[in-house]
């Protein structure tokens, strides 16, 4: 009776209550990480590329136990945050350059809003750019054996568009990828995101499978989905 009256006043208040249990899928990553595992996460290998200041882990360390951290963000300025912002965690390294196909050095143009920022050099954009930086860009392929890693649970990509070149960078060590958490677009001429069915393609064709999507987002196009983050499950792991 009172979880009824509960129930309706919240109903009322204009939200709507689920169950943990009886969630629906694309609501929230960890439950669905949670349900797919079975059980809490716990001593996970995480990769936030694309990291900028550091939201998507500070999320994370809260939802999860006793897991490692791996960020990366190319702008010095945006790094100096990320830095500091976890300079008390041991849990979290912090990396100062991208990843993505080839390793070498790339210019970047920034923007006045850093979330804008992109390595993909085609981008066409209204928003104003405020400088521009030499950054150094890694592989995936390079990175985890120089630093020992041998598989990483969640490698989380938001990258302005640049999330392909990132996983071909890492074709040989995305096998040892548990789930796969990326930024994906869905109108053909929007360049600042990476289409989701090119990166479905690439990654069905490595063992994955699409799972949900999460955050999505409309802006001033109601009738249109523009860009969300859609999770991928290695599907080796299940058997």
């Amino acid at each position: 009776m009172i979880r009824k009256l509960v129930q309706a006043r919240i109903k009322k208040s204009g939200y709507t209550y689920f169950h943990k249990s009886v969630q629906p899928k694309g609501i929230d990553l960890v439950t669905d990480l949670e349900r797919l595992e079975g059980k809490s996460l716990v001593n996970w290998i995480i990769f936030d590329v694309g990291a900028n200041v550091g939201d998507f882990t500070d999320y994370l360390l809260g939802k999860t136990s006793n897991c490692e951290f791996k960020t990366f963000e190319p702008i010095k300025d945006t790094f100096s945050k990320l830095q500091n912002r976890f300079k008390a965690n041991s849990k979290v390294m912090n990396f100062n350059f991208a990843l993505g196909e080839k390793a070498g050095d790339q210019v970047i143009h920034l923007f006045e809003d850093n979330q804008l920022n992109s390595l993909k050099g085609d981008l066409s954009s209204d928003e104003q750019i405020s400088n521009k930086q030499t950054v150094i860009i890694k592989t995936l392929s390079d990175f985890c054996p120089e630093s020992s890693v041998e598989r990483i649970d969640l490698l989380k990509i938001d990258t302005e568009g640049f999330e392909l070149e990132i996983l071909r960078g890492g074709i040989d060590i995305l096998k040892n990828v548990k789930y796969i958490f990326v930024e994906v677009g869905f109108v053909d001429e929007d360049l600042r995101h990476t289409s989701f069915v090119k990166v479905d393609k690439f990654l069905k064709e490595l063992g994955f499978s699409f799972y949900s999507l999460y955050d999505l987002y409309h802006y001033n196009r109601p009738y249109e989905l523009l860009f969300a983050n859609a999770l991928f499950v290695n599907k080796s792991f299940f058997g």
